[in-house]
């Protein structure tokens, strides 16, 4: 047997994962134990976690494999030494920050540039990397792998296709931002690679901050805003900033990168917010779907599996789904950098013995809680509780029937940013009061950002149109919803009718398709309106605790932990 400890050590959501003999055991997002919303550095407590979950000792861990070469010495000091692992930087309010990313932007360029300082930050990120693992008793020997093509394994060894296209894209990794790779005979070829100049993230990101929205995390809400503005100038600004020629993105983001966003606060200051984040979904949206385009008609391979942080825009992996050359697509659930721990063990163990490759099914990697520790905690709280054996159907029939807010903890939690059904608020999707409800009491975010359908997997084509018949398990595709979706569930019907559906099959979940399905049986609708559950602006939660903290001081009416009914106290 070989295991191997995978690790995201990036300057955002970083993560651990083992995996055994090409069996993923467990992975986590390094944010959800230090409770610090995308945090970077070394994941000491996710690797200790992992090995928690699956009960391997350090002595029994062959590999250690990393998903970046390089990783600046800067950077990790700041994050895993000095243990500031939350990056929030606004070059436009704050011009330290400014100063900050153009010192971090010249370090970056000579560390690429310089033979002698690409050697400093490798030797001594290696050794100081080495050193932390010592602590935790890990002497297996370290290998990192190029960041792209960790993405890149995530997608192809996890697509369960023998032939297919890879494309990765997102802020910056390993010097490049997007790549094009063919994946045949077990073997992944890079074709075309695309560098910092033409980030996507960063192009992306920068109008994001440029219109008040936080940089790496307000994307979602550019992504929502762009559907209620309209074609302006500002298109015709934005769209000189990149340009696909063949297989590669070419961009004038130099030298500003990460501090773009000071140019485009100017560019676009005289434009509506909504209109901007119409030019920037445009010019993303063009840009991929055209590289698409070229990759397959060069290739002749129209199964395309994607992978790195931009394909979480929903809308983008909508149009790449439109393309008519498109016959599949696939995209990893964990597309961000934490998924690139499972893409570097992945490929350490398919360039050492081979993987199986299966197409993923469920990402329920995470902490799980036996009843009796639900119950030795409920007994020292103050709360009303009690245990019933069909948990779904009870909270499907008689508790979301009354228009109320639930908090699912059950099962393994989720890997990745996701909530699909084992940490999850769930409330009836067939009143739009039910949104405005979540977004007033819990979420407090823009009322304009969409919330996102369950669907029991036996009545998903009565609510979405699919004629494809792409799998649409993980929330990672927009897709158009029925008369009937947009009728019965307009709490997670967007204004153009699109949804960010999961699709949730009995053997995949069956507590939370019994809590659907019930649902169903007595309101007429299979559908629930499914969020993660965390407050804005926190991690979604690990323990039972902080989901009892969650009933208490905020807006939900009820808590399910295993198989236990948590009440909130009048």
């Amino acid at each position: 047997m070989t295991v191997v400890l995978g690790i995201s050590e990036a300057s955002s959501d970083s993560s651990a994962c083992i995996i055994r003999d090409g069996i993923i055991l467990a992975a986590i997002d390094e944010e959800r134990i230090r409770r610090i919303k995308h945090c970077g550095g070394f994941p000491e407590l996710a690797i200790k976690e992992v090995m928690r979950i699956t009960g391997i000792k350090p002595a029994e861990i062959d590999r250690v494999s990393i998903g970046y070469k390089e990783i600046l010495l800067p950077l990790y000091l700041k994050q895993s030494i000095l243990n500031q692992r939350s990056v929030k930087l606004n070059p436009i309010n704050n011009w330290k920050d400014k100063v900050g990313i153009q010192m971090f932007e010249k370090y970056y360029s000579w560390s690429h540039s310089s033979k002698f300082l690409k050697w400093v930050n490798y030797t001594s990120t290696q050794n100081m990397i080495k050193r932390s693992l010592s602590k935790l008793n890990i002497f297996a020997p370290v290998t990192r792998y190029d960041h792209h093509t960790c993405h890149a394994a995530t997608a192809a060894l996890t697509s369960g296709w023998e032939r297919c296209l890879v494309i990765t894209a997102d802020g910056r990794g390993d010097g490049i931002t997007s790549t094009v790779s063919i994946f045949e005979n077990n073997e992944l070829k890079k074709i075309s690679e695309s560098t910092v100049n033409a980030s996507l993230g960063n192009f992306y990101g920068g109008v994001t901050e440029a219109i008040g929205f936080r940089y790496g995390d307000g994307e979602g809400k550019t992504e929502a805003l762009a559907a209620f503005g309209k074609e302006t100038k500002a298109y015709e600004i934005l769209k000189e900033f990149l340009k696909v020629d063949g297989l590669k993105i070419k961009g004038k983001l130099d030298p500003h990168y990460r501090n773009i966003s000071i140019l485009f606060k100017e560019l676009l200051k005289d434009f509506k917010n909504e209109d901007s984040s119409y030019a920037v979904q445009r010019v993303l949206d063009e840009t991929i779907t055209k590289l698409v385009k070229n990759a397959i008609k060069e290739t002749g391979i129209n199964k395309v599996a994607f992978a790195g942080g931009i394909f979480y825009n929903v809308k983008t992996n909508q149009q790449i789904y439109e393309i008519p050359e498109v016959n599949d697509l696939y995209i990893y659930p964990a597309s961000g950098d934490s998924g690139v721990s499972i893409g570097a063990a992945l490929l350490d163990i398919h360039l050492h013995n081979g993987v199986s490759n299966k197409r993923t099914e469920q990402v329920y990697y995470g902490t799980s809680y036996s009843n009796e520790q639900i119950k030795s905690i409920l007994s020292k709280t103050e709360f009303t509780y009690e245990y019933i054996d069909d948990i779904g159907a009870h909270v499907g029939s008689e508790i979301l029937s009354k228009d109320v807010m639930v908090g699912w903890f059950r099962g393994r939690m989720e890997f990745g940013p996701r909530a699909l059904g084992a940490r999850s608020i769930l409330v009836s999707p067939k009143k739009l009061e039910n949104k405005k409800k979540i977004l007033s009491t819990i979420k407090k975010r823009p009322e304009f950002q969409p919330f996102c359908p369950s669907i029991k997997h036996e009545s998903i084509n009565d609510y979405v149109i699919n004629p494809k018949k792409i799998e649409i398990p993980f929330m990672v595709l927009a897709l158009e919803g029925t008369s009937k979706m947009v009728e019965e569930a307009p709490a997670t019907t967007f204004i153009d009718k699109s949804i960010r559906v999961q699709d949730v099959k009995e053997e995949i979940n069956h507590e939370f398709h019994s809590v659907i399905s019930n649902f169903g049986k007595m309101s007429g609708t299979d559908v629930l309106l499914n969020t993660s559950f965390n407050k804005s602006g926190h991690a979604i939660v690990h323990t039972p605790e902080q989901a009892l903290t969650d009933l208490k001081y905020g807006g939900l009416d009820y808590l399910v932990l295993e198989n236990y009914l948590i009440s909130k106290n009048k």
